[in-house]
């Protein structure tokens, strides 16, 4: 159930700060998702490589927009990742985009094409408000720069140590109190 929230804003600042919120919460959300193990073993929803989140988790990247898509694009350069970027890359660049990846699938439009949520429609408990509710919780911190860059120092800290994934988002979990 790949959700398309519309970018609040098409500054580049609000959107780097929404992609760090996500990849602060990218294993937290894996872990509330209870994601369908026939969808972890296909490729549509790779988690980001951890080379490109410490990258953009740095508080030396401030790049422009030219910089923040190219480095997506190196990093990224597929449609199958868990917050698919190129709808909205594509809708501010079209020819950059297209300068640099060939696919055709890729329409452009102002949202994040979030595509980590389940459908589970045959699960009388599951609603879609569920899922919308976790994807605020990157709206929120994404609009919260203090707290955005408390967990930034943490995420670098926890890496830095070597702490697995799974405690993370044990971290994140006390941290949002969800």
């Amino acid at each position: 159930l790949p959700l398309n929230p519309e970018v609040i804003s098409l500054e580049v600042e609000s959107i780097l700060a929404h992609m760090r919120a996500f990849l602060l919460l990218e294993d937290w959300l894996r872990q509330k998702h209870r994601i369908d193990v026939s969808r972890k073993v296909t490729p549509f929803i790779n988690a980001f490589p951890r080379a490109y989140a410490m990258k953009v988790l740095s508080f030396n990247y401030k790049p422009d927009m030219n910089k923040l898509i190219d480095d997506y694009i190196r990093h990224n350069p597929t449609r199958n990742r868990d917050l698919d970027m190129l709808c909205l890359f594509k809708f501010i660049d079209r020819q950059r985009v297209k300068k640099k990846l060939k696919d055709t699938l890729i329409n452009p439009r102002p949202t994040f094409h979030y595509r980590l949520p389940d459908c589970r429609l045959d699960d009388e408990s599951w609603n879609i408000s569920q899922e919308l509710a976790l994807w605020e919780e990157v709206e929120k911190l994404a609009q919260d720069e203090t707290r955005l860059h408390d967990l930034m120092w943490a995420f670098r800290k926890q890496v830095e140590q070597v702490i697995p994934k799974q405690k993370w988002a044990e971290y994140m979990t006390e941290q949002l109190g969800y």
